[in-house]
């Protein structure tokens, strides 16, 4: 879900493109373009993957080989585990191991075939680094200080000694007065025998304070030539990131931007040929928040935009692979309700949708998240898909193109098992099919994260917005919390849902993957807690930056802390009749001393909540002991505000965290919170009554 600010130091100037503006093409050679080009015969087909995995719903993140008969894919199930998949040429090998339970593997690269490098986090939002001999996987140790929340999504390998992944932390200063959390970028470097943490720039908007720095992709032409992507946040819009390494020091490039000036941008992968063919993929969302695919091409000058088809502006890219100047390949998913997967090929003059199959026995459901071609004829891509039963199941989804495979199709086993040791299956194939579909972010972020960017060439962005634009951070403090405890009175009959329990696949049709509060939004939209609202077309939104009325958060409260629902004969509240919609929430919260109305014997359900108005009524769901410190931590919070104790003592919990107003930390408590701040506080605040909780992985029913 993350945000940013302060200055550049690098000066940068914002360069508006538009889609009318994109060049049709970065002016690449093809002089060999009819040998790249796929022919008739050349197809994406399915790789059968049912009979190798557990009966667990899983996703693959990233896929990367030394060679095209030594091929590995990482990602996770909904039991928090982490899933590693090999291909040696002939089959389809699941590694097994103990070691990678509670965690999620977003990237793999191999330095060769005994020597292999995966990143990713734990269910704790801590980064891990593991490590392939040749003949098992072993966890590394990580320098990241384990009091922070961390992710590497990415990873990319030179030599044995020489190994670069790259990711986000929470990084807290700490100031006479207060603290403030923000979020960096993360890079890391394996010199052969540690892994350490490499200074990183980071992009801080003049007015505020940092909170949304992350990088997704990572590629290399040389060890003094490395780059990355990602994004950050101007506290209203999503901007591209880009960095470059050049055998010294990481340093800013600018980047240029697609859709105009108030829409959203986001990399998520790179991939490098050359030192002068370099591509980086993601998504930019118009003001109609359709997503559009975002393709930038690096032609060893300048980051452009590359105009690219798309799928009625629905769709967008999270993984590229460059094998040749004509010859290269990016995958995603439309992102109009149906989560199918999606790619494009360029020829070296244009790009072009390619028809993927469906997955067989599957719904429309099947994200792609990473793509590695090896040769003209040689390409793999993962993600995962749904399969139709009486219950549904989810399966890893692995697409291989070639030119000479067989055309097979898998026969569907919808009650795979799960062996104490690794098993393996030979490669059949689909029948391939002109259906186009599009895919979405990477896991997060968990994973997902997963959460993309897009071609900007920043000027140093300028910005009189005040404090009172920018939403709440939710970030922890460095500082540990002091003493608290959290009981179960008012929750003894039900606790939250754990990672473990049946996922879902958003569907949204205002929400993408890379969206800040994304992983939060889904977790208590897994969990039942949050609900969306009908486009009538059959189809929800979730209205992520809608304001939380009284009534709503009253629902949520209920749903997501276990209270119990009332319906007593004569309404606690003049305006909350038996007819009302919330009434059995409200009047559940009011039970367990949750909610109070107000001295006229009104509740106002309609009304708008605030930030301090929902930091009492969390505090008191989750039933913290209160915490009062000496003095005030916020400036505009003082010890007579009627929420003062509550709003303390989520900052100890490390719950909710401020943002810096002039040289003083604020919490706005007036404010009124959005939709997806609120899933973000909420989801916290569950996680500290549930140490064991997991994100959920995606993929599952759809919670409207």
């Amino acid at each position: 879900m993350n945000k940013q600010l302060l200055t550049l130091s690098l000066s940068l100037v914002l360069l508006l493109v538009t889609s009318s503006q994109l060049p049709a093409s970065p002016g690449l050679s093809s002089s060999s373009r009819a040998s790249q080009q796929p022919s008739a015969a050349c197809a994406w087909r399915q790789v059968d993957t049912r009979s190798t995995d557990n009966p667990h719903p899983i996703g693959l993140a990233d896929v990367a080989g030394s060679n095209s008969e030594d091929v590995w894919t990482v990602g996770g199930d909904s039991n928090g585990d982490a899933l590693i998949e090999h291909w040696d040429g002939k089959h389809l090998t699941v590694a097994t191991t103990s070691v990678f339970t509670s965690m999620t593997l977003l990237g793999v690269a191999p330095v060769s075939s005994n020597n292999v490098w995966a990143v990713g986090l734990t269910s704790r939002y801590k980064a891990v680094t593991a490590h392939w001999d040749g003949s098992s996987w072993q966890r590394v140790a990580n320098p990241v200080d384990p009091q922070t929340s961390s992710t590497l999504r990415k990873v990319a390998a030179i030599a044995a000694d020489n190994v670069w992944a790259v990711g986000y932390s929470v990084s807290s200063t700490v100031y006479p007065t207060m603290t403030v959390s923000e979020q960096v970028t993360l890079i890391e470097h394996w010199d052969g025998s540690s892994w350490q943490i490499v200074p990183s720039p980071n992009v801080y908007p003049p007015g505020y304070s940092n909170y949304g720095n992350e990088l997704f992709g990572l590629a290399v032409v040389a060890a003094d030539n490395i780059w990355a992507v990602g994004r950050y946040t101007d506290n209203t819009h999503y901007r591209n990131l880009i960095l470059h390494w050049d055998g010294t020091s990481w340093q800013l490039v600018p980047a240029p931007r697609a859709g105009g000036v108030d829409s959203y941008n986001t990399l998520f992968d790179i991939s490098a040929r050359a030192a002068d063919d370099i591509w980086a993929v993601g998504l930019y969302q118009d003001r109609g928040i359709r997503d559009h695919n975002l393709i930038l091409h690096w032609d060893g000058t300048v980051w452009q935009v590359v105009a690219s088809p798309t799928n009625n502006g629905h769709n967008d890219l999270v993984g590229v692979s460059a094998f040749a100047s004509d010859n290269v390949w990016a995958v995603g998913n439309n992102t109009d309700g149906t989560y199918s997967a999606f790619a494009m090929h360029w020829d070296g003059s244009s790009w072009q949708i390619v028809g993927l199959p469906r997955p067989v026995g599957a719904r429309f459901y099947s994200p792609l998240n990473a793509v590695e071609a090896f040769t003209a004829d040689d390409a793999w891509a993962v993600g995962e898909y749904e399969v139709v039963g009486q219950e549904p199941q989810y399966f890893p989804l692995i697409y291989h193109y070639s030119c000479t495979e067989p055309t097979v199709t898998p026969t569907p086993t919808l009650a795979p098992t799960r062996t104490s040791t690794a098993t393996t299956t030979t490669l059949p194939s689909p029948p391939s099919s002109t259906a186009t579909a599009t895919a979405t972010n990477p896991l997060p972020a968990a994973t997902a994260s997963a959460t993309a960017s897009v071609t900007v060439t920043p000027t140093s962005p300028t910005s009189s917005a005040t404090a009172t634009s920018q939403p709440l951070t939710l970030s922890p403090t460095s500082s540990p919390p002091l003493p608290f405890t959290a009981t179960s009175t008012a929750s003894a009959s039900s606790t939250p849902l754990p990672a473990t329990a049946t996922p879902c696949l958003l569907s949204f049709s205002d929400l993408a993957p890379g969206y800040l509060f994304y992983q939060d939004i889904r977790y208590l939209a897994c969990t039942g807690t949050v609900n969306g609202y009908p486009n009538g077309d059959g189809t929800y939104r979730f209205a992520p930056n809608q304001s939380s009325s009284r009534g709503e958060f009253a629902k949520i409260v209920v749903r997501g802390f276990g209270l119990a629902h009332a319906t007593p004969a004569v309404p606690s509240f003049s305006d909350v009749p038996a007819s009302n919609v919330f009434y059995s929430y409200i009047e559940g919260a009011v039970q367990a001393g949750v909610v109070s109305g107000y001295g006229d014997g009104t509740y106002r359900p309609a009304q708008y909540i605030n930030r301090g108005e929902v930091a009492k009524l969390v505090r008191r769901a989750a039933n913290l002991v209160v915490y009062t410190p000496t003095r005030p931590t916020f400036a505009d919070v003082p010890s007579d505000y009627f929420a003062y104790v509550d709003v303390e003592t989520l900052y100890q919990a490390r719950i909710i965290s401020g943002l810096t107003c002039a040289s003083n930390l604020c919490f706005r408590p007036n404010a009124a919170i959005s939709r997806g701040e609120l899933s973000k506080l909420v989801h916290r605040a569950l996680e500290l009554l549930t140490p064991a909780m997991l994100v959920p992985t995606e993929g599952g029913r759809d919670v409207p």
